[in-house]
């Protein structure tokens, strides 16, 4: 018979044990929920803990909403400097000056960066000539 993910059994009585998930962790005080099923009998308490399992995912819920109550979002907007002209053109110059060394770089490797597969027709200058 498959068994629930959050079913543990310790002295043949069967329990609920959820990690608390880490969004919360820090404000929820504990580091697991753990329940007692009060049952010894594997059927029942697959079936309680699909029961015991919602319950507690709505209790992880309810404390996520108390949170965002407590603790609302940031609505500060962030206030930035405007750049000057001056630091605009020198951002400018700057970035034409890298695209050309790139430029140069690639021009100046010409065909040496081509597949291995690549081979240069084999021409001769006779050939050339006629």
């Amino acid at each position: 018979m498959p068994k629930h993910t959050r079913l543990s059994c310790r002295n043949g009585t069967y329990y609920h044990r959820a990690k608390v998930p880490t969004d919360i962790a820090g404000t929820y005080g504990k580091r697991e929920e753990l329940i007692s099923l009060r049952t010894k009998n594997i059927v029942e308490a697959l079936r309680l803990i699909k029961i015991v399992a919602v319950e507690v995912d709505e209790k992880f819920e309810v404390h996520r909403r108390e949170q965002r109550l407590l603790n609302p979002p940031s609505t500060d907007v962030a206030v930035y400097e405007e750049l000057s002209p001056e630091t605009l053109a020198g951002i400018e110059k700057e970035l034409f000056s890298k695209l050309l060394k790139q430029d140069d770089n690639e021009r100046w490797d010409g065909f040496a960066r081509k597949p291995r597969w690549f081979k240069w027709p084999f021409v001769t200058i006779k050939t050339c000539l006629t």
